[in-house]
């Protein structure tokens, strides 16, 4: 099914279709087992999954399945998402794309990125090491303002370690919160994934991002109530590849 609606999209829109492979299915546990249930999910290991995701995208002549679309060429970009040296590890093994989720796991982001690049091995899917790297960053006019409209995604990912997950609230709940010093304990251990600052200030946290991981491409999502607070106006900056990578961000 993945590899006949990726086939149908890349068809539709030839060039501009990636098809992202991770093996978190994301959500609270009673929505994951609706979808799939895990005795599905289980069935096979993610390894296993990914092979026979590749042989849709890829079949033999003589293959009694096959995704239609997929054989008039229409194959999407390949990636493989992770957070961990592991999956950069079998990125690199396979030689797929690596797109790593640095809001998930700030503190391994270098060390996943050197893994693949050492490992890498050349394949149809990219010839040399190819990355991308999410990063979650809130911006304002000032470092304050940046802070005040961060609690929004701080307190739901405090809810969620507590075992409520609720939809994102309002900076202004947020600063209502009555946290207690545990609460601003795990906060605190816990927003290194989240960039926060002016302009200026985000644009050295990026920098230092791109520095570490040394990666092709930044992914910015802003984890925002408010379309208002997305961009401050009136700010640009301009960020540095980190050596020989050119960097981007969008």
């Amino acid at each position: 099914m993945v590899a006949e609606q990726f086939g149908t999209l890349a068809a539709l829109h030839p060039g501009r279709i990636d098809l992202g492979l991770g093996r978190a299915p994301g959500g609270p546990r009673a929505a994951v087992d609706a979808v799939r249930p895990e005795r599905e999910r289980t069935a096979k290991t993610f390894r296993r999954q990914l092979d026979e995701l590749r042989t849709y995208l890829d079949p033999p002549q003589d293959a009694q399945v096959k995704a239609i679309p997929v054989l008039g060429g229409n194959v999407p970009s390949l990636w493989l998402l992770g957070s961990t040296t592991g999956s950069a590890e079998l990125a690199a093994e396979l030689g797929l794309p690596y797109a790593f989720a640095h809001h998930l796991n700030a503190e391994t982001a270098a060390d996943a990125m050197n893994t693949y690049r050492e490992h890498f091995r050349p394949s149809d899917h990219a010839a040399t090491p190819t990355t991308l790297v999410s990063v979650s960053v809130i911006a304002a006019e000032d470092d304050e303002r940046a802070e005040w409209l961060a609690g929004s995604t701080r307190l739901k990912v405090l809810s969620r370690i507590r075992g409520n997950r609720i939809l994102l609230p309002s900076p202004e709940d947020a600063a209502a919160y009555p946290y207690t010093d545990d609460d601003r304990a795990e906060i605190a251990a816990r927003s290194g994934g989240v960039l926060v600052g002016s302009p200026a200030m985000v644009v050295e946290h990026l920098q230092s991002v791109l520095d570490a991981t040394g990666t092709d491409e930044l992914m910015v999502t802003t984890p925002n109530i408010d379309d208002a607070d997305l961009s401050p106006a009136g700010h640009t900056a301009a960020l540095g590849p980190p050596q020989d990578p050119v960097a981007s961000a969008g």
